[in-house]
């Protein structure tokens, strides 16, 4: 059984979910993607359309797949972002370079680090590239694209790994990533990857010390925004659009506006509020 009898009879009605593989939303593709390469970085081009279930895009992610069309889209953007990010100074110019340069970058796209082995496959693409396109740049952008369209950058796993006890639980780089997503609607960032690398995230006073940091952070402003975007279904706004001889004073920026308004309501109530509700 992947769900262990809960006997606490506070708990009895509250089972574990089961392990799933959440599919990155467009804004959380996004974030990651700029994140390791940089602010700079363009990611346009249509992607696979975010679901709902359960009237949320979070619950949507776990049931959502990729269809014929979305592998073509998701290969049309890994290589417009790989073409960018070769064309920037990354400091590399020869194999062994490139292979730290994936090392470093492939666990913060893939939320944990690459085996050997998956490095090796990275490096093997990169050189029988460049042996066509002719420079190691040109070989290059096809490992990137390949790390950008592989299924551990595309989902999060949340499958877990069985103990002894014969009870699936998040691994500590599973835990990590939905700390992250949950708290910051991004990827986890290197502090709290070198924290899920020592196991840490399984003691309650190391978890409590990242939750604070994390609630500290600009990026918590980010995920609360995202949390009620989603649950309020704001996203509708910004194609709003009235009858404008029944309403000719509303404009096509009232919709945004209105969407902006709302979040930035919830983010002073959530942070601004609440500090000054502790201070008196």
């Amino acid at each position: 059984e992947r769900n262990s009898t809960i006997e606490s009879p506070e708990l009895a009605a509250c089972q574990p979910d089961e392990g799933r593989m959440r599919r990155l939303t467009r804004d959380q593709y996004i974030t990651a993607v700029q994140d390791v390469f940089g602010e700079e970085i363009s990611v346009s081009g249509a992607l696979e359309p975010d679901e709902r279930a359960g009237g949320l895009l979070a619950i949507g992610a776990g049931e959502a797949t990729v269809s014929v069309r979305g592998v073509e889209q998701y290969e049309d953007v890994a290589y417009l972002v790989a073409e960018q990010v070769v064309g920037m100074d990354i400091g590399c110019d020869d194999a062994d370079c490139g292979r730290d340069y994936l090392r470093v970058n492939g666990r913060r796209l893939w939320r944990r680090p690459l085996t050997t082995r998956e490095l090796d496959e990275f490096g093997e693409i990169a050189r029988q590239a460049a042996v066509v396109e002719g420079s190691f740049r040109g070989g290059f952008r096809y490992a990137i694209a390949a790390l950008l369209l592989s299924p551990h950058f595309l989902y999060r796993s949340e499958i877990g790994a069985r103990g002894e006890d014969g009870v699936y639980r998040l691994t500590s780089w599973e835990h990590a990533a939905r700390l992250s997503y949950f708290l910051w609607n991004a990827a986890p960032d290197d502090e709290l990857l070198d924290v899920a690398a020592r196991g840490d995230l399984s003691n309650p006073v190391f978890l409590e010390r990242q939750v604070e940091r994390m609630l500290a952070a600009p990026r918590a402003h980010a995920g609360v925004r995202a949390l009620f975007d989603d649950v309020l279904q704001l996203e509708g706004l910004t194609s709003l659009s009235k009858d404008p001889l029944s309403f000719p004073h509303i404009s096509p920026e009232v919709g945004p506006s209105a969407r902006e308004v709302t979040l930035r309501v919830v983010e002073w109530l959530t942070f601004e509020d609440s500090d000054r509700k502790s201070v008196v």
